[in-house]
């Protein structure tokens, strides 16, 4: 059971009501079909092992380009420097062993790509930071500490999955990219199919108990505290074959784009219908460990704890703070 009904009516209503969502986002950003049919590509000849993916071959037209003197994705956040950011083209292999498939988000400190592992056809969701930030990025330690804990609390298992990390040299500087499990549309996407994007106690409880499972994983044995618990952390779980569907839309009917010259291009993102389940915890680039002092500034202005405003030390109880506000916004 998941927020007002079981998950499959809930994922169904997602589909039926889809394109109702999407009018309320500019029309080039896209929702993944409801059903898409395989494209059969040219294969390339930079891949030689027949135990590995044959890569596809991405349309460069066919795509609407948007007017360059307007602000897209990425270029809209206050911070944005183009030369921070790495210039990801769609398919393009990354580490030589994950093609780029489409876009998923942007954020200041990264941009998010699905790729499929070239090595098992499998799809997995590509963290590019932006430049400068290799050492200010507790992501990678804290994921590695996680994934150090051995334990029996089922709040390890909600966490979102790191599965690999490599480094890439851009124009600019070094960018770090984080592999992660591939996970649909976040929480606060979600509540665009709820009236006044709210629901009711009742409906948020399985939820609330899960994030509360999560916290007492982090806090008690793996000593993190997230410092950023908000909705759109909050990632519903994927479907491969909402993945593969994805993949051909960006074949079929290619995304639009922003071309700035032969280096750069910037992507519009897709949103991902859901699979079944409750959602897992993402995010873990604000993250610090607990057995260390803190009284740096933390967390979005909505949701700052007293002692952050203050400048005062501060603990694993910013997260508890965190949910109680969460709670206090979408519910009723």
């Amino acid at each position: 059971m998941f927020w007002l009904q079981s998950r499959t009516s809930l994922v169904s209503s997602i589909r039926a009501n889809l394109s109702i969502f999407s009018r309320n986002l500019p029309l080039r950003y896209r929702a993944l079909p409801s059903s898409s049919h395989p494209v059969e590509c040219r294969p390339t000849s930079t891949i030689a092992s027949t135990n590995q993916t044959i890569q596809r071959v991405f349309p460069i037209s066919r795509f609407e380009v948007i007017d360059p003197t307007e602000e897209v994705e990425e270029e809209t956040l206050p911070t944005y420097d183009v030369k921070t950011y790495y210039p990801v083209r769609l398919g393009e292999v990354l580490d030589g062993r994950y093609q780029v498939v489409a876009k998923l988000g942007y954020g200041v400190t990264s941009t998010v790509w699905l790729g499929r592992d070239l090595s098992d056809s499998n799809h997995v969701a590509l963290k590019i930071y932006v430049s400068g930030t290799l050492k200010s990025s507790n992501e990678l330690a804290v994921y590695e500490r996680i994934n150090a804990v051995e334990t029996d609390h089922a709040g390890k298992n909600l966490i979102r999955q790191l599965w690999d990390h490599f480094f890439l040299e851009g124009p600019h500087g070094r960018h770090k990219c984080l592999v992660h499990q591939p996970l649909g549309l976040s929480v606060d996407q979600f509540l665009y199919f709820f009236p006044g994007r709210v629901m009711n106690l009742d409906a948020l409880k399985p939820c609330l108990r899960q994030v509360l499972g999560i916290v007492d994983f982090l806090h008690t044995e793996a000593r993190v505290i997230h410092t950023d618990l908000q909705l759109k952390n909050l990632l519903l779980p994927g479907d491969p074959k909402n993945f593969s569907g994805l993949e051909d839309a960006e074949i079929e009917a290619p995304s639009a784009r922003k071309i700035l010259g032969p280096e750069r291009t910037i992507y519009t993102s897709h949103i991902v219908v859901p699979g079944n389940g409750l959602p897992l915890l993402s995010d873990f680039g604000e993250a610090r460990f607990s057995d260390e002092e803190h009284d740096e500034d933390i967390m979005p202005n909505l949701y700052r704890a007293p002692e952050v405003v203050l400048k005062m030390n501060w603990d694993s109880k910013v997260d508890v703070w965190s949910i109680a506000l969460m709670v206090g916004d979408y519910a009723y």
